[in-house]
């Protein structure tokens, strides 16, 4: 993350005692840290909260597949019942 150090990483650690507390945080409680800053709160709860590309990417791909999955599936497992004589 743009201009986050690692003297700003341990001041966060330190502030919020963990990992998952600074992930779940606010923005307005990354804000209240000492020597954070907005600017630099602002772009560590973007981060937090904005899914990643790639995996965006890799969830599309895979809605693409089940759907391509599924069609095939359908055209294998469709039954052809025309040659089937009805003595019942």
């Amino acid at each position: 993350i743009k201009s986050v150090n690692k003297t700003d990483a341990q001041t966060l650690l330190h502030g919020f005692g963990s990992l998952e507390k600074i992930l779940n945080s606010s923005n307005e409680q990354l804000c209240v840290c000492p020597g954070l800053g907005t600017l630099k709160a602002q772009r560590l709860y973007q981060s937090f909260n904005q899914p990643f590309k790639r995996e965006k990417q890799k969830i599309n791909i895979n809605k693409q597949n089940k759907i391509s999955q599924d069609k095939h599936f359908d055209d294998q497992t469709h039954l052809d019942l025309s040659n089937i004589d009805e003595e019942v």
